[in-house]
């Protein structure tokens, strides 16, 4: 589950039946349901620090997906794939419960990097384009996150 850092109503759940659902807090449905990848179930979700629109999500068979509803309101406008890598660079075969995927993280000063946690030990580190870092009007993606609630809330920033 993740909780959005710029609307406060706003929160995210996956599971086991590979869906990420969006939810307001006050009402029982789901306001958004996003389908990464067919047979995966979803280990871990985070919204972005810096863009009200973009969050990613990490799966079961280890990859990563990254969403920006500016951009794409129903799929992800990035996907990184698992590669297992022996320390020499080469490419392994990896049994799959050591690529799942198990912690995702927007790093909140290097707000380009996105870490990525697997049960093979690693902790894969992202550099994201700027496309995804920086808003181009971050009055505009206030407004589209504001219209996945049903009273119309423009701006309910979280204070942490």
């Amino acid at each position: 589950m993740a909780t959005s850092p710029f609307n406060a109503k706003l929160f995210l759940t996956g599971g086991a039946d590979g869906l990420i659902r969006m939810y307001n807090t006050q009402e029982t449905e789901p306001c958004a349901i996003f389908e990464p990848a067919f047979g995966d179930y979803i280990t871990g979700l985070q919204f972005s620090y810096t863009r009200p629109c973009v969050f990613a999500a990490i799966t079961s068979s280890g990859h990563l997906f990254i969403y920006d509803l500016v951009a794409n309101k129903q799929g992800p406008v990035e996907i990184r794939k698992y590669e297992g890598l022996e320390d020499d660079g080469s490419n392994v075969t990896v049994t799959s419960i050591f690529r799942q995927a198990s912690r995702i993280c927007f790093n909140p000063k290097q707000r380009n990097i996105l870490c990525v946690g697997y049960f093979d030990g690693f902790v894969r580190v992202f550099k994201l384009r700027g496309t995804l870092v920086r808003p181009a009007d971050l009055d505009h993606e206030k407004q589209v996150l504001a219209k996945y609630t049903d009273d119309g809330d423009l701006f309910e920033e979280r204070k942490n």
